[in-house]
């Protein structure tokens, strides 16, 4: 997790997650217990950022955190694995790539791309 500044915003909050294939479902609602008391008492209303390998993990409590996923495609073969949720859904969208098969990927990255209207670099656009 980390706090990064923006002109907009006081604080960004950007977190990864991964969740292996075979975390069990009671895993699974510990662990979305334990984001979801982190995140209320911490993101302080900023805007957040979670992206990360979910495998097709229930990732309603994000939703219930008030973000929303912006990968609408698939992100390995047919399936869409990989997934950003932000609580400010009018900032940023994704775009897709190629998998990156140099390095024996089958994942297409994503990149997030600011499309509000300013002259700031976002700090999620690729350089």
């Amino acid at each position: 997790m980390s706090s990064q500044t923006s002109p907009k915003y006081k604080q960004i909050y950007i977190t990864n997650m991964y969740i292996s294939p075979s975390c069990s479902p009671s895993d699974l609602s510990n662990f979305a217990d334990e984001f979801t008391m982190f995140a209320a008492a911490n993101f302080d209303n900023s805007p957040s950022v979670i992206t990360g390998d979910f495998n097709s993990s229930d990732c309603s409590f994000l939703e219930a955190l008030g973000h929303t996923n912006i990968v609408k495609f698939p992100t390995r073969l047919d399936k869409t694995l990989d997934l950003g949720f932000t609580n400010d859904e009018g900032v940023y969208e994704t775009r897709r790539r190629s998998p990156i098969l140099k390095l024996r990927s089958l994942h297409c990255p994503c990149f997030t791309k600011n499309i509000q209207q300013n002259t700031h670099q976002s700090l999620l656009t690729p350089v």
